[in-house]
């Protein structure tokens, strides 16, 4: 006797709906729920999966990033609308021999350049000039959208990448980091600690950042105010859990959490379709929580948790 020798079962989204639906006997056993059904339990799904980004950390949602800090700013807007920039797929070169020269802008290697990706020059007045690429000339140049308002030196860095990050969730760490990439921790601010901060236009290496999450963007305050561009500040975060889209794709969900998903997506359904009467649905609810309590225990980082006290506001003697 063998097993199957394979580990990728999952379910698509209407396989899913239906399973919660066949839970409240809204639809039998063999039967398939209605389109009205289907796109009605699918809003009630993409409900309930955006109030469980309340919980704590998911840990299939914790990824890396960085943002690039600008000279002279202290605030930095987190979402793929804004014009800061920040991401988390990003490759570095530098300005070669003749760095710009008319329309070319000449670099080591234009190996991880595409075509549309945001760049970002290092200006000798220590800012970050940005544009993106409308041409890959060959391994060594390529046209801007725009041309840099400053001389560029060879060697100077250079930026680019396609996605912008978009809102993240919660940030857990920050560092920044130099030139000759070794990182340093920033110390987390809280909104109050920063905006008490009297002097917020001095200017340095970073050392301070406050994570603000707002109702359509997510913003980081940095303190001191970059100096320049030698520092980029790579963070830790969690990123939105995915809606729930087309019949046939799955959920942005590990495979252990299609139980907890499905039983307590059929508790709300329940409520919808007045099938929230009697044992069975009682039973539903009580296992319902226990799946949803079994998935969150799962979600949880192994390592030590070190507890020490804040001597912030002590009077020492």
């Amino acid at each position: 006797m063998t097993t199957s020798g394979t580990t990728t079962f999952i379910s698509s989204r209407n396989v899913m709906l239906n399973d919660a639906l066949a839970k409240i006997n809204v639809i039998g056993e063999n039967e398939t729920a209605s389109a009205y059904d289907l796109e009605k339990a699918n809003r009630a799904l993409n409900r309930m999966i955006k109030s469980w980004e309340n919980h704590a950390i998911h840990l299939w949602t914790k990824t890396t990033g960085v943002i690039f800090l600008q000279k002279n700013q202290s605030k930095y807007d987190l979402s793929s609308s804004s014009s800061d920039h920040a991401t988390t797929i990003w490759y570095g070169t530098t300005l070669g021999t003749d760095a710009v020269i008319d329309d070319r802008v000449f670099v080591a290697s234009t190996a991880n350049m595409s075509v549309s990706d945001y760049v970002g020059i290092e200006q000798d007045d220590g800012s970050l000039f940005w544009t993106t690429i409308i041409t890959i000339i060959d391994d060594t140049s390529f046209r801007t959208l725009n041309k840099i308002t400053d001389t560029a030196s060879t060697g100077n860095l250079v930026w680019n990448y396609t996605t912008k990050l978009d809102q993240p969730v919660k940030v857990y760490s920050a560092n920044y980091r130099s030139k000759s990439d070794i990182d340093v921790p920033m110390n987390e601010w809280s909104y109050q600690e920063y905006f008490e901060q009297p002097s917020k236009a001095n200017t340095g290496t970073p050392v301070n950042y406050n994570f603000d999450k707002q109702r359509d963007t997510s913003i980081i305050r940095v303190w001191p105010t970059p100096a320049n561009v030698n520092f980029t500040m790579p963070i830790t975060f969690s990123r939105k859990i995915q809606d729930s889209g087309m019949a046939s794709s799955t959920q942005d969900f590990p495979q252990e959490w299609e139980n907890a998903i499905i039983h307590n997506l059929a508790v709300l359904l329940g409520i919808d379709y007045g099938k929230n009467q009697g044992e069975r649905y009682a039973n539903l609810v009580q296992e319902a929580q226990l799946l949803l309590q079994e998935a969150l225990d799962f979600d949880n980082e192994s390592g030590s948790v070190y507890f020490s006290p804040s001597y912030k506001g002590r009077r020492h003697t």
